[in-house]
């Protein structure tokens, strides 16, 4: 792929993405709540007044904070570790969170520190997993996902290690949203514990640093995998014009059209997890529209008039939606 088109397609990324409102290309349209597949699975929430909707990412940046309590590593690069957020509140679950930012290295866990904070504040353990992405070596297709992969594991290891007996929920905002559900369906059960890593290719494995011996001594169960705003048709996602859609070829290392078998491993499938599959997404997100919470098999809830962003702020409703569905599994 031409170097000058990915710079320019990574140029434009990170001057829109940073925008509070941005239009869908045409092939990507954002649909009403109404809209979607009006299936079993899917819930409609009710925006509770007055909480915000169409959250701005600068508004993140000045949310109240903390520092994390510690740092785990899980390689040798410096990306490669995990801040920890313990609970302030009595201890009821633990959650791996993998950040979002178009996969690209201008943004990491950083932007969400209010909402880790928030979380702990609930009663939610937070690992936040930074890994490599765009723009760093050995980051990108496949490799940031052999990083998440790696972390997860690692994260897993703390829980045992402290002898709780936390619920587990892995979750990802956006592009990390993406990884979440790919890591998921690699793992292929519920628990690292498992024998098997799963049905991905054997080469998204192989090539990881996720090591099979120490994960199969980790006996801890993720009860479920939550997409916030998660990108889940990643060809499709490579065709519009938007902020993160314009950063997706630099991230597979070439377009759909001539990476066909790296955009079907990057898609993901809930029917090859045991890890139930929760796709949550605002109604009126225009930088992942809300056809992506459509996933044959996962469950999904629709916020109405949410936005992108609002799934890091404490006082959204989609924070509180999110709330309850920690709740429904276990919380």
């Amino acid at each position: 792929m031409d170097k000058t088109k990915v710079s320019l397609r990574l140029l434009l990324a990170l001057f829109i993405f940073t925008s509070t409102s941005l239009p869908a290309s045409e092939g990507e349209s954002a649909v009403s709540a109404s809209g979607q597949n009006q299936d079993s699975n899917q819930v409609q929430t009710q925006a509770p007044a007055p909480m915000r909707t169409q959250v701005g990412y600068g508004e993140l940046l000045s949310l109240e904070t903390r520092p994390s309590d510690s740092t785990i590593t899980y390689g040798d690069d410096p990306l490669q570790h995990v801040e920890v957020w313990r609970a302030t509140a009595p201890v009821k679950t633990a959650l791996v969170f993998i950040h979002g930012g178009c996969w690209l290295n201008a943004y990491d866990l950083n932007h969400a520190k209010g909402f880790y904070h928030a979380l702990a504040e609930k009663g939610i353990t937070i690992y936040a997993v930074e890994y490599r992405r765009t723009g760093d070596e050995g980051g990108g297709w496949p490799g940031s996902l052999h990083d998440v992969l790696a972390g997860i594991t690692a994260s897993l290891d703390d829980v045992a290690r402290s002898n709780s007996k936390h619920t587990v929920v892995l979750a990802g905002h956006s592009a990390g949203g993406h990884l979440a559900l790919l890591a998921a369906q690699s793992l292929g059960a519920k628990s690292l514990g498992a024998k098997s890593l799963g049905t991905m290719s054997p080469g998204v494995i192989s090539q990881g640093t996720i090591n099979s011996d120490n994960a199969n001594n980790t006996n801890v169960q993720i009860q479920s995998v939550l997409g916030l705003a998660a990108i889940t048709d990643v060809a499709k996602y490579a065709m519009g014009t938007n902020s993160c859609q314009s950063a997706t070829t630099a991230f597979m290392g070439g377009e759909p059209s001539t990476a066909e078998s790296a955009y079907i491993e990057a898609t993901p499938d809930s029917s090859k997890s045991n890890i139930p599959f929760h796709l949550l997404h605002g109604s009126s997100d225009s930088i992942v529209p809300v056809h992506h919470a459509s996933l044959t098999g996962a469950a999904s809830t629709i916020v109405p008039s949410g936005g992108h962003f609002d799934w890091l702020h404490p006082e959204s409703t989609s924070f509180h939606a999110l709330l309850e569905v920690i709740n429904q599994h276990g919380y």
